[in-house]
Order: structure tokens, then C-alpha cells, then sequence
């Protein structure tokens, strides 16, 4: 079975590990990234700057950034900062998004997540902004719903995922391609939309479904549910341009339903035989030879 589909987005679960999906932590030109869902982040800098309507300058200061009452709505984003060491286990899963409202960005929704996840400053200047933190220093606690800070020299920043879960927007340029060059082999795998607020819908833009044991192609529409459940299935290319994700899915599956009414549309084993010549002409054959021995042995005993 093939599946060559662009979709808005697509959710997965690995089957073995996999090396930084979508080498994040080597595009160095990438634009901001904006972190939610997390416990908290620590940082240890030469020079620390927090700017609160106010400059309060801090040398030499590791500091612990987490969320005011674990608020929902908290998030840290970082310009001239890189994501590394985001490698994923076994039973992970990834949730990947086209934000629609800008085409410049991509929403990687993390779950069943259990590293810490390294922040690399990729120049000389990093800026974060903390909205809705807690900044815990030594000595003292400063609480805002917006506080900036700017952090010089060689710094170490780790943040942990909430409860083994993490968001990630990265705003891309405009004409960055994003890609997966190598298989990513996959337990299971979904094509819906999650959007705040509403109802979740299929992220199918476009596609084509070849089953290649019976050589039947199914031309897949906008919009169209798709429910694909994977035996020994892999995602052999996968790329993000524009505001498509484009992906190809090779392997065997259990089954494969359509549209509303969930058809499956894998063949029975009278619909594989009948579209597969070789295996009708050798089962023929078999059939033959062992009516012809039947007839040898009844004639000898008579």
C-alpha cells in the first residue's frame, strides 16, 4: 500500500525511536519559537537583563522560569534561539500542524514525552519573552504576566515538559523548506485538524491511495475522513511548504476506511486472488496436478 497526501496536519505514534524530527536544532535560520505546556525552564547565564517596564540587571545568575499558578495561558518565546537534543522513544507521539492564520508557521504538539529539551542562543543576543511566568531567582520571586529578558554570553537553557507533554510554534521564513529525508516508522497515524473551540475535521487537502496487491488507486478529495490503521507501516518522505504538509506512507495495514460511511476499502482474499493472474494460474495449476495424482492412485488400486 501507498498513500501519497497533503494535509493541513497529521498526528502519530512512533514505533521505534527517532532522531530530531525535523532538524530543528541544525536550521539556523530559523525565526521565533514560542514553547507552552511546559513545568519550567532553567537558565544559566553570564549576564542576564530583565526588562519589566523596568531594567533590573542581574550578573552571573541562573534563574527558574515556570508558569504563575501553573497558568494554561503561559509561554516563553525566543528569537535567536534553536531547539536541540529533541529526539524522540518509542510509544511518542507528534502532533503536526499548518497554522492556517500564519502561513509561516508550524505548530509541533509533543505527548507521551519524557525528555528535557535543551534551547541553544545562535547569536550573541538572545531575546526571551515570559508571558504569564514566575521568574524564581536566589534571593527573590518576580511575578508578570509579560517580562522580557535579554541574555548575553554563554548561556544553558533547559525546559521540561508538563506532564510529558509540549508545544512548539516556529515561525519559519518565507520559502523555508522543511523535511524528513529518512523512514519514520509509525504505530499509528491520524489526519484531523485540533482547533480550539472546534469540532475536529479532516486535514486532507489532497491525495492518492494505490493498494499495489490489487493495483486499485482511490483519487482522496479535500475534506475526506481517512482512517488508516498500520500493521508494518512507514512515513518515507515528509515535507512542510507553504501551508501544506506533504507525506508518503508505504507499508501494510490492517485496514482503511473512507469518506463518512468508513468503507474499508482493503480487498478480501477473493478480490486479492481474482486481480492477481500469477496466484490464479498457480492455484489452477496446483488444483490440476492434484486431481491428476487422485486419478493415478484410484487407477492403481483398481
Amino acid at each position: 500500500m501507498v498513500i501519497d497526501l497533503e494535509v493541513n496536519a497529521c498526528e502519530f505514534a512512533l514505533s521505534r525511536p527517532l532522531d530530531n524530527f525535523l532538524n530543528l536544532n541544525f536550521a539556523n535560520h530559523l525565526g521565533k519559537i514560542r514553547l507552552s505546556e511546559f513545568s519550567f525552564l532553567a537558565l544559566k547565564s553570564d549576564s542576564v537583563a530583565i526588562d519589566e517596564f523596568i531594567n533590573i540587571e542581574e550578573e552571573a545568575l541562573p534563574y527558574m522560569v515556570s508558569p504563575i499558578q501553573s497558568d494554561p495561558t503561559a509561554s516563553i518565546s525566543l528569537n535567536n534561539i534553536n531547539v536541540g537534543n529533541l529526539n524522540f522513544q518509542e510509544g511518542e507521539g507528534i502532533y503536526v500542524d499548518r497554522v492556517q492564520e500564519d502561513s509561516n508557521q508550524i505548530l509541533l504538539r509533543l505527548s507521551n514525552f519524557g525528555n528535557d529539551i535543551q534551547l541553544i542562543p545562535i547569536s550573541e543576543l538572545a531575546n526571551v519573552k515570559l508571558r504569564n511566568c514566575e521568574v524564581q531567582f536566589s534571593d527573590s520571586v518576580v511575578q508578570s504576566r509579560t517580562l522580557k529578558a535579554r541574555i548575553d554570553g554563554q548561556n544553558e537553557m533547559v525546559i521540561s515538559p508538563l506532564n510529558n507533554s509540549l508545544t512548539i510554534r516556529v515561525d519559519l521564513p518565507a520559502g523555508l523548506l522543511l523535511s524528513e529525508d529518512y523512514p519514520i516508522n509509525i504505530s499509528q497515524i491520524s489526519f484531523l485538524e485540533h482547533r480550539p473551540n472546534r469540532q475536529r475535521k479532516s486535514s486532507v487537502l489532497s491525495g492518492n491511495l494505490r493498494i499495489e496487491e490489487t493495483n486499485e488507486s482511490y483519487q482522496l478529495r479535500k475534506n475526506v475522513g481517512l482512517n488508516v490503521i498500520p500493521t508494518d507501516l512507514q512515513i518515507n518522505s515528509f515535507e512542510i511548504s507553504g501551508k501544506k504538509i506533504k507525506l508518503e506512507l508505504v507499508g501494510q495495514v490492517e485496514k482503511i476506511t473512507i469518506g463518512d460511511s468508513e468503507r474499508n476499502i482493503l480487498p478480501t482474499w477473493l478480490e486479492y486472488l481474482n486481480s492477481n493472474n500469477y496466484l490464479l494460474v498457480l492455484l489452477n495449476s496446483y488444483l490440476v496436478i492434484i486431481t491428476f495424482v487422485i486419478t493415478i492412485v484410484k487407477l492403481r488400486d483398481d
